[in-house]
């Protein structure tokens, strides 16, 4: 098997036939399956996935389970890919290309020591119905791991990666990543795939990201949105850890970087908390934040960025 394409869903019965279709309209000239991990949903998402199971031979829906929740079904679904290389599209997304996977195949058959490829979406936004072109500026390639401490800038319907280092990441994340911290699986995988080999970058748009106010990474329940935010910050931190203990090496450029992108972050969880009023969990955050600097130059750079971002400036630079 050439490729597999997994779908995690969940109660998205208004989107997983956009989404499933997108998969099946892909031209490919290599065996390809469909794997759908439903997530013991309340809605009628998973007679819909049935359907299709029915219709198309390459559908493969996972047996129902309990609810799993999002990570362990994300990792259930993935695992049970029987492709040389993987694809996600998860259920509220979609592609709009029926080239990306041929692209991308295409792509990791002639540079074996890329772990993953990756392009760029545009992003829809359910409550105002608005469409964007996601930024460019950041899509690193080559040895991107510093840059993936800073900030998770692959999206994953835009991915498509190696099966043999996906499922070393796994291993990593079961053995590394507390189970409290399991509020996403993309950013330890990415991470994790960062440091078995290297990112390519395809400036090409593949699909929808639709940014919806129910996401985990988008809730208007702060609460939740902020424990979301310490979990990835918390990621960052373990798989820096790991990556200098084993001898990685990271420049002054990229320290700057990961630096400036983790007092951002932090500072988003801060402002979270002080909104929600809870003052313990404000300091412990703010005072975590000096565990990611390495010179006195970013002790000062935090309280610089404290000091704007408590009179109102949360935009420094460049950041």
């Amino acid at each position: 098997m050439k490729l597999s394409v997994f779908v995690v869903t969940y109660n998205q019965e208004k989107y997983i036939r956009q989404c499933l279709d997108g998969i099946l309209m892909q031209d490919v000239d290599f065996d390809c399956e469909v794997v759908i991990g439903e997530d013991h949903g309340t809605d009628g998402t998973r007679a819909i996935c049935e359907e299709y199971a029915a219709k198309y031979p390459q559908v493969r829906l996972l047996p129902l389970t309990e609810n799993l929740g999002v990570v362990k079904n994300w990792l259930r679904t993935i695992s049970a890919c029987k492709g040389e290389y993987v694809a996600l599209c998860e259920g509220d997304d979609y592609w709009t290309d029926e080239n990306k996977l041929k692209e991308q195949v295409r792509f990791l058959d002639s540079n074996k020591d890329y772990s993953l490829v990756y392009g760029t979406s545009k992003l829809f936004y359910e409550a105002t119905g608005e469409y964007t072109d996601r930024s460019t500026s950041e899509c690193w390639q080559g040895d991107v791991f510093p840059y993936m401490l800073g900030n998770n800038f692959v999206l994953p319907l835009s991915a498509m990666f190696r099966k043999d280092a996906m499922m070393e990441a796994i291993r990593v994340i079961k053995e590394s990543v507390p189970e409290k911290h399991w509020k996403t699986a993309d950013y330890p995988l990415f991470l994790t795939l960062a440091r078995l080999g290297k990112f390519g970058y395809i400036p090409h748009s593949y699909g929808v990201y639709r940014v919806l106010a129910s996401s985990v990474s988008n809730t208007g329940d702060k609460k939740k949105n902020a424990e979301f935010r310490e979990s990835m910050l918390y990621i960052t931190d373990l798989f820096r850890k790991m990556y200098l203990q084993d001898g990685g090496k990271i420049s002054k450029e990229q320290k700057r970087y990961i630096c400036n992108k983790i007092i951002y972050r932090s500072l988003i969880v801060c402002d979270l908390y002080r909104e929600l009023k809870m003052k313990r969990k404000f300091y412990h955050r703010f005072f975590a934040s000096f565990r990611s600097t390495s010179n006195f130059t970013d002790i000062k750079t935090l309280l610089k960025y404290y000091l704007c971002y408590l009179f109102g400036k949360k935009t420094i630079y460049g950041i």
